[in-house]
Protein backbone atom coordinates (compact mmCIF):
# COMPACT_ATOMS: atom_id res chain seq x y z
CA UNK A 1 0.00 0.00 0.00
CA UNK A 2 1.55 3.45 -1.11
CA UNK A 3 1.89 6.02 1.65
CA UNK A 4 -0.12 8.58 -0.34
CA UNK A 5 -3.28 6.02 -0.13
CA UNK A 6 -2.37 4.80 3.59
CA UNK A 7 -2.77 8.78 4.29
CA UNK A 8 -5.87 9.25 2.63
CA UNK A 9 -7.40 5.76 4.54
CA UNK A 10 -6.36 7.52 7.87
CA UNK A 11 -7.80 11.13 6.88
CA UNK A 12 -11.26 9.93 6.13
CA UNK A 13 -11.65 7.23 8.68
CA UNK A 14 -15.11 8.14 10.13
CA UNK A 15 -14.51 8.93 14.13
CA UNK A 16 -14.83 6.20 16.28
CA UNK A 17 -17.96 6.97 18.73
CA UNK A 18 -20.16 10.34 19.17
CA UNK A 19 -18.84 13.09 21.54
CA UNK A 20 -21.98 14.29 23.47
CA UNK A 21 -20.88 16.93 25.40
CA UNK A 22 -23.83 18.96 25.01
CA UNK A 23 -27.55 18.75 25.81
CA UNK A 24 -29.22 15.20 25.78
CA UNK A 25 -33.10 15.96 25.19
CA UNK A 26 -36.15 13.00 25.52
CA UNK A 27 -39.58 12.68 24.39
CA UNK A 28 -41.95 10.46 25.39
CA UNK A 29 -45.27 9.77 23.54
CA UNK A 30 -47.72 7.66 25.05
CA UNK A 31 -51.04 6.49 24.93
CA UNK A 32 -51.62 6.60 28.60
CA UNK A 33 -55.00 4.68 28.47
CA UNK A 34 -53.11 1.46 28.34
CA UNK A 35 -52.52 -0.50 31.32
CA UNK A 36 -49.64 -0.86 32.86
CA UNK A 37 -47.99 2.34 30.94
CA UNK A 38 -47.51 3.86 33.52
CA UNK A 39 -44.49 1.42 35.20
CA UNK A 40 -43.01 1.89 31.12
CA UNK A 41 -43.09 5.31 32.04
CA UNK A 42 -41.20 5.72 35.02
CA UNK A 43 -38.78 3.39 33.77
CA UNK A 44 -37.89 5.67 30.56
CA UNK A 45 -37.92 8.77 33.13
CA UNK A 46 -35.38 6.44 35.74
CA UNK A 47 -33.14 5.93 32.46
CA UNK A 48 -33.36 9.13 31.12
CA UNK A 49 -31.89 10.50 34.95
CA UNK A 50 -29.02 7.76 34.25
CA UNK A 51 -28.17 9.27 31.29
CA UNK A 52 -28.50 12.81 32.02
CA UNK A 53 -31.24 12.75 29.26
CA UNK A 54 -34.02 16.28 29.81
CA UNK A 55 -37.10 14.26 29.57
CA UNK A 56 -40.53 16.00 27.95
CA UNK A 57 -43.46 13.86 27.19
CA UNK A 58 -46.84 14.82 25.18
CA UNK A 59 -49.68 16.33 26.43
CA UNK A 60 -51.95 15.53 23.09
CA UNK A 61 -53.09 12.05 21.81
CA UNK A 62 -54.92 13.12 18.67
CA UNK A 63 -53.66 12.92 15.14
CA UNK A 64 -53.09 16.70 14.76
CA UNK A 65 -52.58 17.17 17.95
CA UNK A 66 -49.65 14.72 18.40
CA UNK A 67 -47.77 16.27 15.15
CA UNK A 68 -48.36 19.85 17.47
CA UNK A 69 -46.53 18.31 19.98
CA UNK A 70 -43.75 17.27 17.67
CA UNK A 71 -43.00 20.38 16.14
CA UNK A 72 -43.03 22.23 19.43
CA UNK A 73 -40.54 19.95 20.88
CA UNK A 74 -38.47 20.06 17.89
CA UNK A 75 -38.84 23.95 17.91
CA UNK A 76 -37.07 23.68 21.88
CA UNK A 77 -34.03 21.65 20.12
CA UNK A 78 -30.86 24.08 19.44
CA UNK A 79 -27.49 23.99 18.75
CA UNK A 80 -26.41 22.66 22.03
CA UNK A 81 -28.26 19.64 21.34
CA UNK A 82 -26.22 15.93 21.29
CA UNK A 83 -28.70 13.77 21.18
CA UNK A 84 -32.27 12.57 21.00
CA UNK A 85 -33.87 9.58 22.31
CA UNK A 86 -37.82 9.53 21.89
CA UNK A 87 -39.82 7.07 23.20
CA UNK A 88 -43.00 5.74 21.92
CA UNK A 89 -45.67 3.18 23.62
CA UNK A 90 -49.27 2.52 21.86
CA UNK A 91 -51.23 0.33 20.55
CA UNK A 92 -50.36 0.08 16.56
CA UNK A 93 -49.80 -1.72 13.84
CA UNK A 94 -47.54 -2.33 11.01
CA UNK A 95 -45.94 1.07 10.39
CA UNK A 96 -48.43 2.42 12.58
CA UNK A 97 -49.40 3.91 16.23
CA UNK A 98 -52.88 4.47 16.20
CA UNK A 99 -53.96 7.57 18.54
CA UNK A 100 -57.63 8.65 19.78
CA UNK A 101 -58.82 9.62 16.41
CA UNK A 102 -57.19 7.48 13.87
CA UNK A 103 -53.56 6.41 13.35
CA UNK A 104 -50.12 8.14 12.82
CA UNK A 105 -47.56 7.07 10.38
CA UNK A 106 -44.04 6.19 12.26
CA UNK A 107 -42.40 7.65 9.51
CA UNK A 108 -44.31 10.66 10.01
CA UNK A 109 -42.55 10.85 13.70
CA UNK A 110 -39.19 10.10 12.62
CA UNK A 111 -39.05 12.40 9.89
CA UNK A 112 -39.83 15.36 12.43
CA UNK A 113 -36.23 14.98 13.51
CA UNK A 114 -34.46 13.50 10.69
CA UNK A 115 -32.18 15.88 8.70
CA UNK A 116 -33.91 17.50 6.07
CA UNK A 117 -36.47 18.90 8.75
CA UNK A 118 -34.25 19.09 11.91
CA UNK A 119 -30.72 20.59 10.56
CA UNK A 120 -30.15 21.56 13.86
CA UNK A 121 -29.60 17.11 14.79
CA UNK A 122 -27.45 16.76 11.89
CA UNK A 123 -24.36 14.56 12.79
CA UNK A 124 -26.00 13.89 15.88
CA UNK A 125 -26.99 10.82 17.14
CA UNK A 126 -30.88 10.05 17.59
CA UNK A 127 -32.53 7.07 19.50
CA UNK A 128 -35.98 6.12 18.54
CA UNK A 129 -37.61 2.91 20.27
CA UNK A 130 -40.76 1.95 19.67
CA UNK A 131 -43.27 -0.70 21.61
CA UNK A 132 -46.22 -1.08 19.77
CA UNK A 133 -47.17 -4.10 17.54
CA UNK A 134 -46.46 -4.45 14.47
CA UNK A 135 -48.96 -6.57 12.89
CA UNK A 136 -52.05 -5.97 10.35
CA UNK A 137 -51.26 -3.37 8.80
CA UNK A 138 -49.21 -2.60 6.05
CA UNK A 139 -46.61 0.09 5.87
CA UNK A 140 -47.73 2.87 3.06
CA UNK A 141 -45.92 2.76 0.00
CA UNK A 142 -43.25 5.75 -0.41
CA UNK A 143 -42.74 7.72 -3.85
CA UNK A 144 -39.07 6.67 -5.15
CA UNK A 145 -37.37 7.66 -8.36
CA UNK A 146 -35.94 5.65 -10.90
CA UNK A 147 -33.93 8.08 -12.83
CA UNK A 148 -30.08 9.80 -13.51
CA UNK A 149 -31.69 12.76 -11.51
CA UNK A 150 -34.84 13.19 -9.42
CA UNK A 151 -36.63 16.32 -10.31
CA UNK A 152 -36.40 19.54 -8.51
CA UNK A 153 -33.57 17.84 -6.07
CA UNK A 154 -30.96 20.44 -4.93
CA UNK A 155 -27.87 19.80 -2.43
CA UNK A 156 -30.10 20.47 0.57
CA UNK A 157 -31.77 17.25 -0.39
CA UNK A 158 -28.72 14.91 -1.06
CA UNK A 159 -27.81 14.79 2.80
CA UNK A 160 -28.88 11.52 3.80
CA UNK A 161 -32.11 12.05 5.76
CA UNK A 162 -32.04 8.86 8.38
CA UNK A 163 -28.59 9.28 9.10
CA UNK A 164 -26.81 8.79 12.64
CA UNK A 165 -30.49 7.05 13.80
CA UNK A 166 -30.88 3.75 15.65
CA UNK A 167 -34.31 2.14 16.28
CA UNK A 168 -35.80 -0.81 18.53
CA UNK A 169 -38.81 -2.22 17.69
CA UNK A 170 -40.63 -4.37 20.24
CA UNK A 171 -40.91 -7.01 18.14
CA UNK A 172 -40.06 -7.84 14.35
CA UNK A 173 -42.46 -6.78 11.28
CA UNK A 174 -46.08 -8.42 12.00
CA UNK A 175 -45.62 -9.72 15.51
CA UNK A 176 -47.81 -8.22 18.52
CA UNK A 177 -46.12 -7.14 21.25
CA UNK A 178 -46.40 -8.04 25.05
CA UNK A 179 -47.41 -5.17 27.65
CA UNK A 180 -48.34 -6.38 31.09
CA UNK A 181 -51.21 -4.66 33.12
CA UNK A 182 -49.64 -4.76 36.63
CA UNK A 183 -45.82 -4.20 35.33
CA UNK A 184 -45.50 -2.85 31.90
CA UNK A 185 -43.83 -4.08 29.04
CA UNK A 186 -41.11 -6.61 28.64
CA UNK A 187 -39.14 -4.45 26.61
CA UNK A 188 -38.75 -1.10 29.71
CA UNK A 189 -37.98 -3.91 32.05
CA UNK A 190 -35.28 -5.43 30.20
CA UNK A 191 -34.01 -2.52 29.27
CA UNK A 192 -33.72 -0.78 33.02
CA UNK A 193 -32.20 -3.77 34.12
CA UNK A 194 -29.40 -4.03 31.17
CA UNK A 195 -28.91 0.19 31.07
CA UNK A 196 -28.67 0.23 35.32
CA UNK A 197 -25.95 -2.56 35.55
CA UNK A 198 -23.55 -1.82 32.67
CA UNK A 199 -21.59 0.39 31.22
CA UNK A 200 -18.45 1.15 29.28
CA UNK A 201 -20.45 -0.75 26.36
CA UNK A 202 -22.11 0.87 23.01
CA UNK A 203 -25.71 1.12 22.73
CA UNK A 204 -25.78 -1.44 19.74
CA UNK A 205 -24.02 -3.76 22.62
CA UNK A 206 -26.72 -3.50 25.47
CA UNK A 207 -29.77 -3.91 23.30
CA UNK A 208 -28.02 -6.41 22.16
CA UNK A 209 -27.91 -7.92 25.89
CA UNK A 210 -32.06 -6.83 26.20
CA UNK A 211 -32.60 -8.89 22.92
CA UNK A 212 -30.87 -11.58 24.82
CA UNK A 213 -32.82 -11.23 27.99
CA UNK A 214 -36.17 -11.02 26.64
CA UNK A 215 -35.36 -14.49 24.90
CA UNK A 216 -34.46 -16.32 28.12
CA UNK A 217 -37.90 -14.53 29.46
CA UNK A 218 -40.49 -17.40 30.73
CA UNK A 219 -43.62 -15.18 30.13
CA UNK A 220 -46.41 -15.50 33.07
CA UNK A 221 -50.15 -15.86 31.89
CA UNK A 222 -51.95 -12.67 31.91
CA UNK A 223 -50.59 -10.14 29.49
CA UNK A 224 -52.08 -8.09 26.77
CA UNK A 225 -50.82 -7.04 23.41
CA UNK A 226 -50.18 -3.40 22.07
CA UNK A 227 -52.93 -4.25 18.89
CA UNK A 228 -55.26 -1.71 18.08
CA UNK A 229 -58.37 -3.94 17.47
CA UNK A 230 -58.50 -5.41 20.59
CA UNK A 231 -56.55 -6.33 23.99
CA UNK A 232 -55.84 -9.91 23.56
CA UNK A 233 -55.31 -12.48 26.87
CA UNK A 234 -53.58 -15.40 27.44
CA UNK A 235 -54.67 -18.65 29.41
CA UNK A 236 -51.69 -20.74 29.73
CA UNK A 237 -48.38 -19.73 30.48
CA UNK A 238 -46.07 -18.79 27.73
CA UNK A 239 -42.41 -19.85 26.97
CA UNK A 240 -40.04 -17.71 24.60
CA UNK A 241 -38.86 -18.77 21.91
CA UNK A 242 -41.52 -21.00 20.64
CA UNK A 243 -44.54 -19.32 22.32
CA UNK A 244 -45.62 -22.67 23.35
CA UNK A 245 -49.52 -23.40 23.63
CA UNK A 246 -51.67 -20.07 22.97
CA UNK A 247 -54.98 -18.74 21.75
CA UNK A 248 -55.07 -18.66 18.05
CA UNK A 249 -54.48 -15.03 16.72
CA UNK A 250 -53.67 -13.57 13.53
CA UNK A 251 -50.04 -12.58 14.47
CA UNK A 252 -47.20 -14.38 16.51
CA UNK A 253 -46.77 -12.79 19.81
CA UNK A 254 -43.68 -11.18 21.24
CA UNK A 255 -40.44 -12.85 19.89
CA UNK A 256 -36.96 -10.75 19.74
CA UNK A 257 -36.19 -7.03 19.22
CA UNK A 258 -35.99 -5.24 15.96
CA UNK A 259 -32.98 -3.16 15.74
CA UNK A 260 -32.19 -0.75 12.89
CA UNK A 261 -28.81 0.62 12.90
CA UNK A 262 -28.26 3.73 10.74
CA UNK A 263 -25.61 5.49 12.82
CA UNK A 264 -22.27 6.52 11.74
CA UNK A 265 -20.47 5.97 14.87
CA UNK A 266 -20.30 4.24 18.01
CA UNK A 267 -22.67 5.30 20.57
CA UNK A 268 -21.87 5.76 24.24
CA UNK A 269 -24.25 6.94 26.75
Amino acid sequence: MSASFSFLLQAYQPEEKYTLDGKRMALIICDTSRAGCRHDINRVVKFCAQNEFHCYQNTQFTKAGLMEDLEDFKNMLDGDVCCLAVFIMAHGSLGHIHVSDGHVELQRIFETFDNRRCPTLRGNPKLFVIQACRGVQQCSNQPCFDASEPPGVDLEQLWPSESDSFFVYAVCPGNLAIRYPDTGSPLFEEMNNVFSQSDSKSIYDLFTMVNNRLQKRIERHGYKTDRAERSWQIEQNLVMPGLGRRRKTSAPVGGPLHIVDRLNKKLYL
